[in-house]
């Protein structure tokens, strides 16, 4: 059904402040999307908790590009960040969560939150370290949630 475009925010920044991620085996239920919107939380299953990313402020974004091919219309969904530093927990970290499937919820500056992904169709998670080669640069690593899926990314609930 086609309606009008709504009227846009008075106040509408862009980005992302925070992360949160969640194993795909740790799901029990997952929400009804009805409007572009989760109808409930996602289900957890029992002792399962969702962890906390982060994300050097101002690097966090997500975008969600429309495809067509000859089943119809999916989404390519891509979280992107840089997390900074080269402790070993976190070379540790990366190297291990490279190897899982996960669904992301998001937070915006407004606490407006953004699930992406779904036990059907998780993200997965790919990483690049840079050290840089002057005192200035970053050191540290940039991130990629990556995943395909045939609805976009709905407004949740946590």
């Amino acid at each position: 059904m086609y309606n009008n475009f709504p009227n846009k925010k008075a106040y509408n920044p862009g980005g992302y402040r925070e992360f949160l991620f969640l194993p795909d085996y740790s799901i029990e239920t997952f929400p009804m999307i009805l409007n572009g919107s989760a109808q409930v939380p996602v289900g957890l299953a029992p002792g399962a908790t969702w962890f906390a990313g982060y994300s050097t402020p101002e690097t966090l974004s997500f975008t969600e590009e429309s495809k067509t091919d000859a089943n119809g219309t999916w989404y390519q969904q891509v979280i992107s960040g840089f997390a900074p530093g080269d402790k070993p927990e976190l070379v540790a970290l990366m190297e291990n969560l490279e190897k899982g499937r996960f669904l992301v919820m998001l937070r915006d500056s407004q606490g407006i939150r953004r699930l992406v992904g779904t036990p059907y169709s998780p993200l997965e998670l790919q990483s690049n370290f840079n050290s840089g080669d002057k005192r200035s640069d970053l050191k540290g690593f940039a991130f990629k949630f990556t995943g395909q899926s045939l609805f976009r990314a709905p407004v949740a609930a946590l």
